[in-house]
């Protein structure tokens, strides 16, 4: 049950919210755990044994890491933990990949948002281990931690210790709840109006690279990295807002990637949950930037195959990984160079479209279909192929408002103009103005999803 479809729109939403609201707060962690089952239910209902799986053992080997018990045993439980759930991802996310060619294996479905839930209960066993926040003593209140539905599919990755509080107690107000409605109407109007849209594009160029132009190569490279920035971003929000309703603070996931000033900083703003998550839990661990030049460059490299491999079981991702590795590798060997070249303004000006070419160039390889067809596509971009096409100029001519309108949204501009705006007026006009901008932006992105635009969300198959 998708957020943009109507049944979790018009049916399940409504519904949930008033129960949610009207029931007294002793009751609300119930009725979130029974509503977040449900609608994981709805959408893979094979795979609710193994959510359940992973919440108990989780559970378990919470409950196993006292403070007061010795640090070898709390270390062999944490090992235990984590093995286990590394296990569950290499059997249903890698096994065919790692194994596949010397082993006959059985095709297992993926689980849904499996890489999501299993990183969010590693955070919790990590967190408790280090005495980051106690062991749940509540059943109820872990299996809302790890199955909330807001994040339970696609995330933010939020760590336990930045929810652990609001899991026992958290207050609903009517500004949240406003805000939270209001950020979910953004959101899906990213994902209906625009990611949408632009998916026709990518489909018809990306669908048959036999007929590629470097004019249909380069919108099919733009297409792609807005349709793909609204579609997650957008999905981000709408968790961000359902989080907001329930009385949740999520964490941020994106903050205007496109306007990087380095690849490095391109990932500090893109899906900025998954980065925190494996500096956290994987980066710093290893040692960071502590241990000299070459230890540095090390676990950036690890910490950026671990990125490329959690996205999929391909090389195409493996490749995608140690791609960005290798590039923010040399972002940290040619620091003092940057640092040189941030005195100069024409120098400076000039690597952010690079950072920004280089951002692009990876979506490339993280949306072919294999690394032949990378290579094909990247050839040509860059002349390899005949400039353009009658099929090229149609693209273009269909799609050129969508994609300008992308290339706004994807910066501040709207957001800084609606503040100006708003700043001007009165605070009941500021209430109206917002109410009817958020039923707008519900009954137009209502009405693209009726004329049957949908598409699924893209990061479901992570």
């Amino acid at each position: 049950m998708a957020f943009s479809s109507i049944s979790f729109l018009f049916y399940f939403l409504p519904l949930f919210f008033a129960v949610y609201w009207l029931i007294p707060a002793r009751w609300k962690n119930a009725i979130l755990a029974a509503g977040s089952l449900f609608f994981y239910a709805w959408g893979d209902l094979r795979s609710v044994p193994l959510l359940a799986l992973s919440i108990l053992v989780t559970y378990a080997m919470g409950r196993a890491m006292p403070p007061d018990v010795s640090v070898r045993r709390r270390r062999c439980l944490l090992i235990l933990g984590l093995i286990f759930h590394l296990a569950v991802l290499v059997v249903f996310k890698y096994a065919e990949f790692f194994f596949g060619s010397f082993l006959p294996l059985p095709e297992l479905a993926l689980p849904l948002g499996i890489s999501f839930y299993t990183f969010h209960a590693m955070s919790y066993l990590i967190d408790v281990y280090r005495g980051s926040a106690p062991p749940q003593k509540s059943l109820l209140q872990l299996s809302v931690y790890l199955a909330m539905f807001p994040k339970l599919v696609m995330g933010p990755i939020a760590p336990y210790h930045e929810l652990s509080v609001a899991l026992s107690r958290r207050e609903l107000t009517v500004e949240d709840t406003a805000a939270g409605c209001f950020r979910f109407a953004v959101g899906l109007g990213k994902k209906a109006m625009l990611a949408d849209t632009l998916a026709g594009l990518v489909s018809g160029i990306w669908g048959d690279l036999s007929e590629l132009t470097v004019l249909g190569a380069w919108l099919g490279l733009f297409g792609y990295a807005l349709q793909l920035y609204f579609d997650f971003s957008g999905y981000s929000d709408m968790a961000i807002g359902l989080g907001q309703m329930l009385g949740f603070r999520l964490p941020e996931n994106f903050r205007y990637p496109y306007l990087c000033c380095s690849v490095s900083d391109f990932w500090r703003r893109w899906h900025v949950s998954l980065g925190a998550w494996f500096r956290e839990y994987l980066y710093f661990p290893l040692g960071g930037s502590r241990r000299g030049v070459l230890r540095t460059l090390r676990n950036l490299l690890i910490v950026w195959l671990a990125t490329g491999l959690w996205h999929g079981a391909s090389w195409n991702y493996v490749l995608w990984g140690l791609y960005f590795g290798v590039l923010i590798c040399m972002e940290k060997l040619l620091a003092p160079v940057f640092r040189g070249c941030a005195k100069t303004s024409l120098l400076a000006g000039l690597y952010r479209p690079v950072s920004l070419l280089l951002a692009l160039l990876g979506w490339v390889i993280f949306r072919a279909p294999d690394l032949p067809a990378a290579g094909q596509y990247l050839f040509a971009l860059f002349g390899g192929a005949a400039a353009v096409s009658a099929q090229a100029r149609l693209y273009l001519h269909d799609y050129l408002p969508a994609l300008l309108l992308g290339c706004i949204g994807a910066t501040p501009l709207i957001s800084r103009l609606a503040g100006r705006l708003n700043a001007r007026l009165r605070p009941a006009a500021q209430t109206a103005a917002r109410t009817a901008l958020l039923l707008a932006l519900l009954a137009c992105s209502t009405l693209w999803l009726l004329n049957g635009s949908f598409q699924s969300f893209i990061y479901t198959q992570f």
